[in-house]
């Protein structure tokens, strides 16, 4: 009985895991590693806004807590950004630095990023190490203070190197 007690106060602890994902101020990529299928969770006085790409659609999606900013996206023929997938990325432009709890479902991590044809805005895990082999002859952007590149084809840019 004292085992199965242990076990039950033990159990929460393992199926949920908190993590932590500092927003800066400014604009800012990020992504998360679980879906969220509730952007209330950017609703504070600091988030202003955030753009995402969807891959399926080949097209961009915008959230705001703001309703008259909500408007503005629609009415410029975008549609709004109900949900993100795990490690779809997105442009948060917040006015100050704060940060993001999630308290993710322990589960198997995502072993794999769905690339669709064309356009994708994806983030990979950090201290995720890739081959550039990997992506043949796809062109891969890489942003992290400033724009480097994977290409077949002669760009202006650092190649990426991590």
């Amino acid at each position: 009985m004292r085992f199965l007690l242990y076990f039950l106060l033990l159990l929460p602890m393992a199926v949920y895991a908190n993590i932590t994902i500092n927003i800066d101020k400014g604009w800012q990529l990020a992504s998360v590693p679980e879906a969220i299928d509730d952007m209330s969770l950017f609703d504070n006085n600091d988030t202003v806004i955030i753009w995402s790409f969807n891959a399926s659609t080949q097209s961009w999606q915008g959230y705001s807590r703001d309703t008259s900013v909500q408007t503005k996206i629609t009415d410029a023929g975008y549609t709004l950004l109900k949900s993100l997938k795990p490690w779809q990325a997105f442009w948060i432009h917040s006015t100050s630095a704060w940060m993001l709890e999630l308290q993710l479902a322990a589960k198997t991590p995502i072993s794999y990023l769905e690339l669709k044809t064309g356009w994708n805005l994806v983030a990979l895990p950090s201290k995720t190490v890739v081959s550039a082999d990997l992506f043949d002859d796809m062109t891969v952007w890489k942003y992290s203070d400033n724009w480097k590149v994977h290409s077949n084809s002669s760009l202006p840019f650092p190649p990426i190197d991590e």
